[in-house]
């Protein structure tokens, strides 16, 4: 994957070598990040065992826009999602540097700059997949866009960070479906680890990813230089 970094150089030509090349988080970002990570995937067990629940016919409080009733700590959910997809996408430095500082600075009084969104689906489907900025159309049927910074897909959720694209363009998926807004959740203290999923968000709704749709009624764009993808399947 282009670009990649030898001896502290950016090099966008394939590397001798071969092989499969990522751009990852830098050591000190990874290791900030780490400090978060379980309290997300403390959350996606909760749901995932839930659904389980379900399934096997064991009756679950409900919600009336599909937010299970479980503990989250919003805060570092979202320092954790987030620290994943500005490393997805290099252009946070250039355009939210202000933003990026905190994040990585660990700041307690970090925002989400002006215009952007972390929202959050249901995903059903055993599809892995992160990505940075790429856009897909439906030019068939009923006119969509799907228009995201980044986004990070592992059941039980698909994360993105995204803004609200063009009228011009078509509806936002996201919006027709009306994905649960995450955004405030950076606001949330560290220290803020047991509050109820459904106090801090409205709904969370069930959605099929684009690429799991027809694929005869959406186009993707994306650029071969700037978009960076990967995606595979999950096997239980």
């Amino acid at each position: 994957m282009r670009p990649y970094i030898v001896d502290n150089v950016m090099c966008h030509d394939s590397p001798r070598e071969g092989g499969l090349w990522l751009r990852t988080i830098c050591e000190p970002c990874n290791g900030l990040a780490s400090r978060y990570d379980d309290a997300y995937g403390e959350l996606a067990n909760r749901v995932s065992l839930i659904d389980r629940l379900n399934r096997r016919g064991f009756a679950q409080p409900s919600h009336p826009y599909g937010v299970p009733s479980v503990h989250v700590a919003p805060g570092r959910v979202a320092r954790s999602v987030l620290h994943g997809m500005v490393a997805l996408a290099p252009s946070m430095n250039l355009m939210h540097e202000e933003f990026l500082t905190g994040l990585l600075k660990d700041d307690t009084q970090i925002r989400l700059p002006p215009g952007l969104q972390l929202r959050v689906a249901r995903a059903v489907k055993p599809l892995c997949r992160i990505a940075s900025a790429y856009s897909m159309l439906q030019v068939l049927g009923q006119r969509q866009v799907y228009d995201v910074f980044a986004e990070i897909y592992f059941a039980p959720f698909i994360w993105v960070l995204c803004s609200k694209p063009p009228d011009t363009l078509g509806h936002s998926l996201i919006e027709l479906e009306r994905w649960g807004d995450a955004t405030d959740w950076i606001r949330y203290s560290s220290t803020a680890t047991r509050s109820d999923l459904r106090d801090v968000l409205d709904r969370l709704p069930t959605t099929v990813h684009p690429i799991q749709r027809n694929r005869q009624q959406w186009i993707e764009l994306s650029s071969p230089d700037q978009t960076y993808l990967l995606e595979g399947l999950i096997h239980e």
